[in-house]
C-alpha cells in the first residue's frame, strides 16, 4: 500500500536528494549524532579509514560471527513469492515460475525470514565498524533480498549510477550465493564518493565516465556466498546480469541515522 508523505516528508525527501557534495553530508551526520542520544566516540582502524577513504570495505560473515544461516534464507528465498523490481505491477510469483525478461525479482517476505534477517541487521547495526562511521547506533532504514536473473539487457540499476537515498547512509550487502564473473558481480569505482561531479541522480554507460576522468573497473565484486560488502553508494556503482543461464541471489541492509522520508 503507497502512503501519502507528510508535507515536512516531502520536504526532507527534496532535502536529502539536493546535489550536496559527500563532506557536507558527513559534517551533517556529524551534527545529527552529537545531538542525538545515541552518539558514540568512534574507533580509528583500516577498515574505518578504508570506508572513509574508498568508499567500501570487502569481507565476509566470519568478520563479525554474524552465524547467517545460508541454506534458510536460500531455500525461503525460492520458496516465497516474488516481485519484478523494475514493474511493481507484476507481484507473486514463485522462483520456479521466472519467465524470460525478468530482470530483478524482490523476494515478499513471510514473519519467519523477516525476522532472520532483522536479527542479522541488528547485529550490524550494533557492530563497532558502522557505529565507528556513523558516530551513533544507526537505524536499518531498509533491507531487501532479490534475486538477479539472465537478461539479454542491462536495466536501471545495471547501468553506473549514485544513490541518494538519504543524507548520509551505507549499505551492506551479503552475497547468499556463490558469485564469479558470470553470477553477476557488484561494481564500483573506489573514491568516488568524495567526487563532486554528477551529484544528481542519473544514469551512465562506462564511457560517460571514462571521458570524465574516471577509472572505471572491468572486474566486478566476486566471492563465494557469505562475502559481505560495505558500501557507500553515494559513489558510483553498477549491478550486472548474470550469463550462461547463472542465477545471483543477494541480501541487502541500508543503514542511517534516521529513516529515508
Amino acid at each position: 500500500m503507497i502512503t501519502q508523505r507528510s508535507f515536512l516528508e516531502k520536504i526532507l525527501f527534496k532535502l536529502v536528494r539536493l546535489p550536496i557534495p559527500w563532506f557536507i553530508r558527513r559534517l551533517i551526520n556529524q551534527i545529527l549524532a552529537l545531538v542525538s542520544l545515541r552518539y558514540v566516540k568512534g574507533e580509528s582502524n583500516t577498515e574505518i579509514e578504508q570506508l572513509l577513504s574508498k568508499g567500501n570495505f570487502i569481507t565476509t560473515t566470519d568478520y563479525l560471527k554474524l552465524g547467517v544461516d545460508f541454506e534458510k534464507i536460500h531455500s525461503k528465498a525460492k520458496a516465497l513469492p516474488l516481485f519484478e523490481q523494475w514493474d511493481r505491477s507484476n507481484t507473486g510469483f514463485l522462483f520456479k515460475d521466472i519467465k524470460k525478461g525478468i530482470n530483478t525479482a524482490v523476494v515478499i517476505m513471510d514473519d519467519e525470514l523477516d525476522d532472520i534477517t532483522d536479527q542479522i541487521g541488528d547485529v550490524l547495526r550494533n557492530s563497532s565498524l558502522i557505529k565507528s562511521y556513523f558516530n551513533a547506533v544507526p537505524k536499518v532504514d531498509n533491507k531487501a533480498i532479490w534475486w538477479s536473473m539472465p537478461d539479454n539487457e542491462e536495466r536501471e540499476a545495471q547501468f553506473w549510477h549514485r544513490d541518494i537515498d538519504n543524507i548520509f547512509f551505507l549499505k551492506c550487502f551479503i552475497y547468499i550465493t556463490d558469485v564469479d564473473d558470470e553470477s553477476a558481480p557488484h561494481y564500483y569505482i573506489q573514491n568516488s564518493h568524495r567526487s563532486n561531479s554528477n551529484l544528481r541522480f542519473r544514469r551512465f554507460n562506462d564511457e560517460d565516465l571514462i571521458k570524465q576522468g574516471y577509472e572505471v573497473p572491468t572486474v566486478g565484486l566476486t566471492g563465494p556466498r557469505g562475502t559481505m560488502i560495505f558500501e557507500d553508494t553515494f559513489g558510483l556503482h553498477r549491478g550486472s546480469t548474470p550469463r550462461n543461464e547463472k542465477v545471483r541471489c543477494i541480501l541487502q541492509y541500508q543503514f542511517s541515522l534516521f529513516r529515508n522520508p
